[in-house]
Order: structure tokens, then C-alpha cells, then sequence
């Protein structure tokens, strides 16, 4: 089971710097193959990132889909649509879709299903905010937003699932969780993945680390029990810092 880095550009790209990113990734990373890399630009640039590393160790994520397969949904753009521009995963969840956008657990069931549907990976997002962090109640809050998940999803399904833990603390804070407080979440996540699967399946399935991923502190992130990769945000946007991030991967 390899690791899995993901670069998640939110709203920082435009068509030249998107373009010139995956070029320079290519480039600084010829015949990468330890971890699969993904690369999440905004929705404009999915197609013309695509045609760049059609041929090479990247592939393609989303930012978002709908939680509606068509419609007259203005402004929505749907997991179909994401698959014909050969997008393979999509994030879910993400704590500023949840915090902006004000997504529910029931969106967010319904968005999962969606890109499933397709046959797209989900790179589901949880992770609790700073004041659940320090008054201890991150493990009730976390259990809540996976239960969305595992109340909606079969076993066949789960094949297609990657969980991405963000603590809310640490995302564009500066903020990292100690690889304790990491390795603890993503442990307790893999038990309540044994609890409602079976062991077995709960070992298959990535559990992912996310929030103020940087080089200098990607491999001892990736040396930790349970930790199956890692979701960057601003260090993505760099070529040489996101390289570092791939290239941690033991």
C-alpha cells in the first residue's frame, strides 16, 4: 500500500503558475514511483494540469464536487463532470468548505456517494478546532464527523476512501500536531475502523496527516504509526518544498 502525497493549491493558482507547477514537478521528480502524488488545483485548471502530467508519476485532484449528480445547480460542478476531465480523487469535507460553505454531515454523505459513484477516490477530511482541542473533546467530535462515512459506505466501497485528518489548528496556522498527537488520532480512527469493518479492512484503508505540512517536518510526519501520507496545502505551492515533501517518502 503506498503512501499518498496530495498538494491541495485551494485558491492561490492561475492558469500560468498551475501549468508551470506541474511542469517543474515533473521535471525535479523523473521516474518517482515510491508514493502516489496528487496534484489539487482550482476547478478552471483541472483540464490543462491534466494534459501536463498525463503521462507522468502525478495525478489529478479536485477540490470539491457536488453533492448532486446534474441539475440546474448553478455554479456546481458535479463528480461526472470531474471524471471527464480525468480527475481520480476529489477532497470532502474540508474544514473551509465545512467553516465557509457551512457543508453538514448529510452534504457531505451525499458528496461521498457521489464521487463513489463514479469511481473516483474521496479524500475525506476530520479534524476538530482549536477550542474541542484544548478542552479535550476532539475524540467525541471526530468520531461524529467519521460516522457520516461509515453509516453510508459498504465495504466494496471503502476501496475508494482515503481519510485525511486536518487538525482545524493547524491549517495556514504556522500550527503542526506533534507525530504523537497525530500517530493518536490516526490510531484511534484505525480502531474504529476495526470496530465497524474488521481488522483486516481497517488496515487497508490510508489515514492521512494534514496541517502546516512542511519539508522540515514531512518524514518524521511520515514515520509515524498509522500515518499513510500526507495532505499539503502552501508548501504544495512550491516546487522545491513540495519535491522535498515527495521525496521524504521512504
Amino acid at each position: 500500500m503506498k503512501k499518498i502525497i496530495a498538494g491541495n493549491h485551494k485558491m492561490f493558482t492561475n492558469l500560468e503558475s498551475s501549468k508551470l507547477l506541474a511542469t517543474e514537478l515533473i521535471s525535479k521528480n523523473t521516474g518517482y514511483d515510491k508514493a502516489e502524488v496528487v496534484l489539487i488545483p482550482p476547478f478552471p485548471f483541472l483540464h490543462p494540469v491534466q494534459q501536463i502530467i498525463a503521462d507522468s508519476f502525478l495525478q489529478l485532484g479536485a477540490q470539491d464536487c457536488s453533492a448532486y449528480a446534474e441539475g440546474a445547480r448553478t455554479g456546481e460542478v458535479s463528480a461526472s463532470m470531474l471524471k471527464s476531465v480525468h480527475a481520480q480523487y476529489v477532497l470532502i469535507g474540508h474544514s473551509e468548505r465545512r467553516l465557509y460553505c457551512n457543508e453538514s454531515h448529510d452534504t457531505l454523505k451525499m458528496k461521498i456517494n457521489c464521487a463513489l459513484d463514479e469511481g473516483l477516490v474521496a479524500i475525506y477530511c476530520f479534524g476538530e478546532n482549536e477550542e474541542e482541542f484544548t478542552s479535550g473533546q476532539r475524540f467525541n467530535v471526530i468520531e461524529k464527523q467519521l460516522a457520516t462515512v461509515f453509516e453510508s459506505l459498504s465495504n466494496d466501497e471503502l476501496d475508494h476512501l482515503i481519510l485525511a485528518y486536518e487538525p482545524v489548528w493547524a491549517i495556514g496556522t504556522g500550527k503542526t500536531a506533534t507525530v504523537d498527537q497525530a500517530v493518536e488520532v490516526h490510531s484511534f480512527v484505525r480502531e474504529l475502523l476495526a470496530l465497524k469493518y474488521g481488522q483486516d479492512l481497517a488496515k487497508s484503508i490510508r489515514i492521512i496527516y494534514g496541517g502546516s505540512v512542511k519539508p522540515n517536518n514531512a518524514k518524521e510526519l511520515l514515520a509515524g504509526l498509522n500515518i499513510d501520507g500526507l495532505l499539503v496545502g502552501g508548501a504544495s505551492l512550491n516546487a522545491n518544498d513540495f519535491s522535498e515533501i515527495i521525496q521524504a517518502v521512504y
